[in-house]
């Protein structure tokens, strides 16, 4: 009996670890192997506007489903796509929805302090709006 290619990953896609150049996406392995034991995951992204070309940007062994993608920009919009692999190929892709990488909320951008004697201290932050 020959094997097939897998089921597609068991989705959604879970988005999470946000910040403005990083976040961690995460799903669960797919429901059939396809008769040959899953490899691992391909993980690819697109820009949105960038006329559909994806990207890959990591290969995660069987054990792994969580993976985090650096070096995003802060405000692009980008779709993920997930494959599993066996040794008769690639899966359909499990895609995300539309994820925008942005600075969470209520992160300081900087901190000082400031003196004006030996007994107290006037903290400053400065928040991204």
């Amino acid at each position: 009996m020959c094997a097939e290619v897998p089921y597609r990953p068991v989705g959604p896609i879970i988005v999470s670890k946000v910040s403005a150049h990083s976040l961690e996406l995460e799903w669960r392995p797919p429901l059939s192997d396809g008769g040959s034991p899953v490899l691992g995951y391909v993980v690819e992204m697109t820009e949105s506007g960038s006329g559909g070309q994806w990207v890959k940007v990591g290969y995660l062994s069987n054990r792994e489903t969580k993976f985090t993608v650096a070096g995003l920009s802060e405000g692009a919009s980008y779709f993920f796509r997930v494959f599993a692999e066996n040794r008769a190929g690639l899966s359909r892709p499990l895609q995300s929805d539309c994820v925008t990488p942005t600075q969470p909320l209520g992160t300081s951008n900087s901190v000082s302090c400031s003196t004006n004697s030996d007994t107290s201290l006037h903290p400053s932050f400065s928040f991204p709006f």
